[in-house]
């Protein structure tokens, strides 16, 4: 398979989040140039020891230093992320609360159409992307992909996985796997990904 590179993909997390900051301060910017002024909110849909939480505390420490100001984060996981962008949209809309979303969340949100987000709301930039991995338990006597789906065919349903919620990009690889190998695994949903192991 080919890796694709974009030239957003190229963007520091530091930098994009200045470019998120400064998009949704404008008006604030204009008036007081000494932004951010007071320590930064970055929400995270997700909870604390997950890969986008471990990616908001790189892109947290990276704008402390570029700033000068602390950049706190406040996980809000659940509901496929519409925790979090509801927390978002009852935040004053003066730049100092940001948010780290992954791409399914997102359309999650957007989908659910609460508080008439895709209105209130814009993506900026991709910050990072991370690989999906499929991990069993060591005593199951397999150690690849195919020898796990020649494993749940033997075992119709009889076995189960766990994924980070419903609809969130972890549910929607393993039912896309469900589907194209012919299995009948059932679907456990929980709060967040650190939660499955």
């Amino acid at each position: 398979m080919r890796k694709q590179h974009h030239r957003r993909r190229r963007m520091s997390p530091a930098v994009s989040f200045a470019i998120l900051a400064a998009c949704s301060t404008a008006p604030a910017a204009a008036a007081d140039q000494s932004f951010p002024a007071r320590p930064v909110r970055l929400i995270v849909s997700n909870l604390p020891g997950s890969a986008p939480d471990v990616v908001g505390r790189l892109v947290g420490g990276a704008l402390t230093e570029l700033w000068g100001q602390q950049v706190v984060i406040d996980n809000r996981a659940g509901a496929t992320g519409l925790i979090a962008a509801e927390t978002l949209a009852r935040a004053t809309p003066d730049g100092y609360t940001l948010w780290l979303n992954t791409m399914t969340q997102l359309i999650s949100t957007l989908q659910a159409q609460r508080h008439m987000l895709a209105k209130e709301f814009a993506s900026v930039s991709l910050v990072a992307s991370t690989p999906f991995v499929i991990v069993v338990a060591a005593a199951l006597p397999v150690k690849t992909l195919e020898e796990w789906i020649a494993y749940a065919k033997a075992r119709p349903g009889k076995l189960s996985y766990g994924s980070a919620g419903l609809w969130g990009s972890s549910h929607l690889c393993m039912e896309s796997i469900n589907k194209l190998a012919g299995l009948d695994v059932a679907h456990v949903p929980y709060k967040g990904s650190t939660l499955v192991l």
